[in-house]
């Protein structure tokens, strides 16, 4: 017997009912795979990201399940699995080198609102409706689409606030204050 027989003894069969210490030892080995393709694709790949990290995270998912529960070949399907995260760092350096790139596998930024008006037409694009925006302005303790000076949807789906400075216009004049002693100044 090889050391890969044994190996291959310790995982089971594929495409097999396999014992309940089988789905043990490949748990194990799919739990350290695991950790190591989220060591070498970044933590950010299975959070909320661009498209191009949602994507790597549902099939990475699906067939680390799969390798596990011995419905496909198992050493075939960590192969795949992580061919597809080395896949995935060679886009994303790409990216970095090109625009055209970054725009076809990373979603761009988004203004949703601008000086305390929404834009309903960007909103309608992207799928976000008014609550949304509501929800973000509590998140970043405002309480009125008239404190936001822009209202961004970004690559990661989120959506950040930035907040007007009372000082200025909506325009981003800055308000003029009244000399002491004028009667605007004076009460």
């Amino acid at each position: 017997m090889t050391v890969l027989d044994g190996i291959q003894a310790l995982v089971g069969p594929d495409k097999v009912t396999i014992s309940w210490w089988q789905m043990g030892v490949r748990g194990l080995i799919v739990f350290v795979v695991g950790l190591g393709m989220m060591r070498i694709a970044g933590a950010r790949t299975f959070t909320r990201g661009s498209p191009l990290e949602t994507v790597v995270a549902v099939i990475i998912g699906s067939n680390l399940s799969r390798a596990l529960a011995g419905n496909t070949p198992f050493w075939p399907m960590l192969g795949v699995s992580v061919l597809i995260v080395g896949l995935h760092g060679v886009l994303a350096h790409a990216t970095l080198r090109s625009r055209t790139l970054a725009f076809l596998v990373k979603r761009p930024p988004v203004p949703l609102a601008r000086d305390g008006r929404l834009d309903r037409k960007a909103m309608a694009r992207e799928g976000v409706d008014s609550g949304d925006v509501d929800a973000s302005l509590r998140e970043h303790g405002l309480t009125e689409l008239g404190e936001v000076a822009l209202a961004t949807l970004e690559r990661d789906g989120k959506i950040s606030v930035v907040k007007r400075d009372p000082k200025l216009t909506p325009g981003g004049a800055v308000r003029s204050s009244p000399a002491p002693g004028s009667p605007r100044g004076s009460a």
